[in-house]
């Protein structure tokens, strides 16, 4: 399963987009969590496995997200529960393969970092 999920070609600008609704719902107080979800499967209908694996990325960045090396990536947490972050993170998880860990799927934390931190010396952001 999960090198079908890898296989699947999800863009920065899909998690871009998903994580900006998403954000908007917690704003207004819905679970971030399961808006994600119910986000996701609103804009995949009928394509369950793309749904699945963008949901996954976005899961999986999100936990990043809320760990001690993501600071100076990620900005604090708003009153409202809305997550802001560098687009290299996003970029990063749009392009880093997944990987199985604790019957979880995540990124590997050294080399998502390290993608992370190539493209923003790409960009000149570093």
């Amino acid at each position: 399963m999960l090198e079908k999920i890898n296989e699947i070609e999800v863009t920065p600008e899909e998690i871009e987009d998903l994580l900006e609704e998403g954000n908007r719902w917690s704003e207004e107080g819905y679970d971030g969590g399961s808006a994600s979800l119910f986000l996701v499967a609103q804009k995949y209908p009928g394509e369950t496995f793309r749904a699945f694996a963008v949901h996954t990325r976005i899961a999986a960045l999100m936990t990043l997200a809320q760990e001690a090396e993501s600071r100076g990536w990620v900005l604090p947490d708003s009153p409202q529960g809305s997550v802001i972050m560098r687009d290299e993170l996003i970029k990063a998880a749009a392009h880093q393969p997944l990987i199985e860990q604790d019957n979880d799927f995540t990124f590997d934390r050294e080399s998502f970092y390290s993608k992370a931190l190539e493209i923003a010396e790409s960009e000149g952001q570093a």
